[in-house]
């Protein structure tokens, strides 16, 4: 698999349009569409550029294609579980978003996920005390 496949397949898998890639290496949209292309080959600047963007990239699959797209196991645990492309590629995507907050934001993120989960789990609560009750009345 060549480079410009390589950069396509990572675009894809994070739903990001080419004008968004473009600016994770610092080019233009009409010059990250050349190398998707193969009309041009990103300098080691650019691929640096990306890199320090996008964080959780593994260095040897963008450069060689050995190896996993990204250095987390998360997303290929998540693959494994979902098989779902679609799933995949926002797994892939909500992981880089999180690679690029600080600790303060992702321990919001962790509060407002178990205040959900805690919501949900009073929701079933009531849920099948209004079952059981229901039931007991007929």
């Amino acid at each position: 698999m060549s480079l410009a496949e390589r950069l396509t397949r990572l675009r894809t898998r994070l739903s990001l349009h080419p004008r968004e890639m473009a600016e994770k290496m610092g080019v233009t949209e009409r010059v990250y569409r050349k190398y998707e292309k193969q009309e041009q080959v990103p300098g080691s600047d650019k691929i640096i550029h990306l890199l320090e963007e996008l964080k959780d990239i593994d260095p040897t699959w963008l450069m060689l294609g050995e190896g996993e797209i990204f250095r987390s196991n998360v997303v290929s645990e998540w693959k494994y579980r979902t098989g779902d492309e679609e799933t995949n590629a926002l797994a892939g995507e909500i992981i880089m978003m999180l690679n690029e907050l600080d600790q303060a934001a992702i321990r919001d993120i962790r509060s407002l996920v178990s205040e959900k989960k805690k919501l949900k789990q009073m929701e079933n609560m009531i849920c099948e005390l209004q079952k059981k009750f229901g039931d007991e009345e007929s």
